[in-house]
């Protein structure tokens, strides 16, 4: 009697260590996938439509393509640009965020822009983002430019375009993936310069943030430079995520 009682207490015992380790599986899956979710990953590159769409304007000298990563492309009127409308016409449909919009159920929208008169035309600095949330995972897609809309002069001798991406809310998490990008805080900037220009586009998809009751926010500044004179517009938004 006594040997089927530690027998029987053996495999209770192994029973109850059973039954932990499965109870544990899905919490040690979910923090590994929690791990993971804090660092860019390869499903944040430009999807292959998009890229085509860069290709196909670049390669017709539609558009010079001055910096390009997975993350970010940034680019300029090209040899062929034609006049100002004609060239706005061509990259509209990099000026839309939702071109390269990953599917998701709850995309958020953030957009600015802002201008500011200037000799014949006007100083203008634009964004437009879609932001989606996967797993408490936050990213953001979208383009900013700076643009100068005017003829006399017809470039201007310099044009600044800065992006500052913030999330505020309970324990968030900021990263950002791609050349030019950094972390300070809670928010990610980027900025880059292009002489002799009129218009200096931005396209990104390097960046997200993890967190609860996450707030969006999004300021582009563009500083033009005509002479020995700067300009500067910038342009804010922002949206409430989760």
């Amino acid at each position: 009697m006594l040997r089927l009682k530690r027998k029987s207490g053996l495999f209770a015992l192994l029973g109850f260590v059973l039954s932990v380790l499965v109870f544990a599986m899905p919490v040690l899956a979910f923090a590994s996938s929690a791990v993971q979710s804090s660092t860019p990953s390869s499903s944040l590159a430009f999807s292959t439509s998009q890229l085509n769409k860069f290709n196909e304007l670049s390669q017709g000298k539609i558009i010079d393509i001055v910096a390009q990563s997975p993350n970010n492309i940034v680019y300029v009127p090209g040899a062929n640009a034609g006049n100002k409308a004609d060239f706005l016409k061509s990259v509209s449909t990099l000026n839309k965020s939702g071109n390269m919009l990953p599917q998701s159920l709850s995309p958020w929208y953030a957009s600015g822009f802002n201008s500011e008169p200037y000799s014949n035309g006007t100083l203008e600095s634009s964004f437009n983002d879609t932001v989606t949330a996967s797993k408490a995972t936050f990213k953001v897609v979208g383009n900013s430019y700076a643009e100068w809309a005017g003829t006399s002069p017809f470039d201007a001798n310099e044009i600044v375009l800065s992006d500052a991406y913030t999330f505020t809310g309970i324990n968030v998490s900021v990263s950002a993936s791609g050349p030019g990008l950094s972390v300070s805080g809670n928010t990610v900037n980027w900025s880059a310069t292009q002489p002799n220009t009129w218009y200096l586009g931005h396209s990104y998809n390097g960046i997200q943030a993890t967190g609860a009751d996450v707030d969006y926010s999004h300021s582009a500044s563009s500083s033009f430079l005509f002479g020995t004179q700067w300009y500067q517009v910038v342009a804010s938004g922002s949206a409430v995520l989760w």
